[in-house]
């Protein structure tokens, strides 16, 4: 199954190699990675980025936290009908 994967992954990359920003901003989107939209339209948030509630607001948002969250948001949508094996999920799925 693995080996299978990762020749689909091959074969992706070579039909698409690179992906220019304009092209990845529309595969993932700001509102995409939006969190806590209440604390951070905060004149807390807005004034300074010191607070960790702050951490993930999109005018605190670090660039490589930034890439991470984009590239853990890709995997979430194309993880097609892939489910997690370990660790066993939190909640139980019926």
């Amino acid at each position: 199954m693995v080996v299978l994967l990762m020749s689909i992954r091959k074969t992706l990359r070579k039909v698409v190699p690179y992906r220019s920003k304009s092209e990845e901003k529309m595969i993932v989107s700001d509102k995409d990675l939006a969190v806590y939209s209440e604390t951070c339209n905060s004149q807390l948030c807005r004034r300074s980025c010191t607070s960790p509630l702050c951490s993930l607001c999109k005018t605190c948002l670090a660039a490589d936290t930034r890439q991470y969250l984009m590239q853990a948001y890709k995997e979430h949508m194309h993880k097609g009908d892939c489910k997690r094996i370990f660790p066993p999920s939190m909640v139980s799925e019926q």
